[in-house]
């Protein structure tokens, strides 16, 4: 998709998700978490945050992300930027491809550091929690 075409289709989604019956809203978080996430004994914990969570902020930010192409901004960084991009090949696209697309999207940053993380799902903190500690405390202290 465009940057246009997303942002024609944000708000768009961001209204569907805000108005869903919350029953709905709740079935609709937990079947995306399957995906997010590797290791499945957190999936509970996940669950219950999404069902605690304000359905119209979920909706609305998730509209305002989705719809917001914020790339160019990206080169008045002033400050090193670490970028965790998780990978497994559960994800169905090489893991080449996945940097290369991470790398693409914030070449404007001057200071962009992509580190791969295998074995991770999005929530990397989760699925890896040593690898993100590690890549978080040599990122605090360089």
């Amino acid at each position: 998709a465009t940057p246009e075409m997303a942002a024609a289709q944000a708000p768009i989604m961001a209204g569907q998700m805000a108005s869903m019956p919350r029953d709905a809203f709740d079935a609709q978080q937990k079947a995306g978490l399957a995906r997010l996430v590797k290791t499945q004994t957190s999936l509970p914990e996940l669950v219950r945050w999404g069902e605690t969570s304000d359905q119209a902020t979920v909706s609305a930010v998730t509209g305002e992300l989705l719809g917001t192409d914020l790339r160019a901004d990206l080169s008045a960084l002033e400050t090193d930027t670490l970028i965790l991009v998780p990978f497994d090949p559960a994800m169905g696209a090489p893991r080449d491809q996945i940097e290369s697309l991470y790398t693409a999207q914030y070449a404007a940053a001057p200071n962009a550091d992509i580190t791969m993380i295998d074995n991770s799902f999005h929530f990397i903190m989760i699925d890896q929690p040593d690898l993100f500690h590690t890549a978080l405390l040599k990122a605090i202290s360089d």
